[in-house]
């Protein structure tokens, strides 16, 4: 059975960039790249037969969880003190700010500290999960985003309420405009357990074995012998 999460905007107004499965949105760099060397599936005594293109675990970290996308453009000006964000202002919602800020107070200790205080994206999305379940909020992976939110967990079957996203500028002096629908938030939900760390000596025969079960095959070994398919809908 699959497990619900539930995004619904804060105001009841139907949205014209709602969250998505991120396996929906994959980035236009990866749909593009060639699968195998010289585009030929084949093996070559020189070079590795496949690219990225065939990585399982980096096609598991794009498409995992949710993608939460920019509501409206944003241009960002850099002024003298630091970047201006500018946005239209949403008469029908009454959101008020899209873009806010941390003090520098606030966030005077923190390593990606930027500007002397921090940008913050208002999130108009309130997130509900089942008793037990979080969500992790990063950004999103292998895509070049200008916007860098700060990483956050947050236990959102207790918590109904906005999650704010804290971000910098991946390049800080960058001016340009951001467009509406660009992802901005890769949520990635996970059932909360208690673990424990043990440093052992490894299993040398499920090693071995997993070793000649892999070397049987020249394409996608991984893929065929041990990934497990994740689902997000």
């Amino acid at each position: 059975m699959a497990i619900k999460i539930e995004f619904s905007r804060y105001d009841g107004l139907e949205d014209p960039f709602p969250p998505l499965p991120a396996n929906q949105l994959l980035p236009e760099w990866y749909k593009e790249a060639h699968s195998y060397w010289q585009d030929k599936k084949k093996p070559n005594k020189e070079h590795p037969y496949t690219t990225i293109k065939r990585c399982v675990p980096v096609l598991d970290a794009m498409s995992s969880g949710y993608l939460i996308r920019l509501g409206q453009d944003i241009y960002v000006e850099q002024l003298e003190d630091g970047p201006y964000v500018h946005w239209r202002v949403d008469t029908v919602s009454n959101q008020g700010s899209l873009i806010t800020e941390h003090s520098e107070f606030q966030v005077q200790d923190h390593p990606d500290n930027q500007y002397g205080y921090q940008l913050k994206l208002e999130n108009p999305w309130l997130i509900n999960t089942p008793k037990g379940y979080s969500c992790m909020f990063i950004p999103p992976m292998h895509r070049d985003n200008e916007v860098i939110i700060l990483p956050g967990v947050v236990d959102t079957d207790s918590y109904y309420e906005r999650v704010h996203f804290p971000f910098n500028l991946k390049d800080k002096n960058f001016e340009g405009l951001i467009p509406a629908g660009t992802p901005i938030v890769q949520v990635v939900p996970f059932k909360r357990e208690s673990y424990r760390i043990s440093v052992s000596n490894p299993d040398t025969e499920r090693h071995k074995r997993n070793g000649l079960i892999a070397s049987s095959k020249i394409f996608d070994a991984y893929r065929n012998n041990f990934w497990t398919r994740k689902e997000y809908r």
